[in-house]
């Protein structure tokens, strides 16, 4: 296929029901129901699917229903309860729980040790502040596919734009200011 227009990709696996009136797109997988923004590629909502036996959900069909349900049929497994074989579970959209989002803000880890509660694919110190530059996965919510300037003198986020699908690699812009462009995947 043609990727050079490709925007970017879903940290997800499974079946995909596009919600496109809804700017969004869920996947229907092995391990739950993950409900994302179409546009930013960020997880809005996810739903685990927790086997009562410990056994593997196997998702063999799933679509969107109305403007607010999406029908799962599981093959073998179950989702919270016990196991059975060919089970359809109808799930509203509205009820799956939100994503963890992640404040951005420093906290104390005792000693004068703190920390920042985000994931991140790679970081790089800005040159000539004592500022950091984070690229953050879409599992960082609101946060993710971003490049974060993050100011430990205040303890402060200062920017987080949108960037791309996962971005992993940072490089300086060519002017050396505080912004740094996704240079690759």
């Amino acid at each position: 296929p043609d990727i050079s227009h490709l925007l970017g990709s879903f940290a997800a696996q499974g079946i995909a029901i596009p919600m496109l009136d809804r700017n969004m797109v869920a996947f229907a997988g092995p391990n739950g129901v993950t409900v994302f923004d179409s546009n930013t590629f960020r997880p809005l909502a996810t739903l685990a699917f927790n086997s009562a036996s410990g056994s593997q959900v196997t998702v063999s069909s799933a679509v969107r229903m109305g403007s607010g349900t999406i029908a799962v049929a599981v093959e073998t497994g179950a989702i919270n309860g016990p196991v059975t074989s060919g089970t359809v579970y109808l799930i509203p959209i509205s009820s799956i729980p939100a994503w963890t989002q992640y404040s951005g803000t420093l906290q104390s880890a005792g000693t004068g040790t703190q920390f920042l509660s985000l994931p991140v694919n790679s970081m790089k110190a800005l040159p000539g502040t004592s500022k950091l530059l984070l690229a953050t996965p879409s599992k960082a919510g609101s946060l993710g596919n971003s490049i974060v300037t993050f100011n430990p003198g205040t303890g402060m986020i200062e920017s987080s734009p949108y960037v791309g699908s996962e971005p992993t690699f940072l490089a300086p812009a060519p002017d050396g200011r505080s912004e740094e462009r996704r240079v690759g995947k």
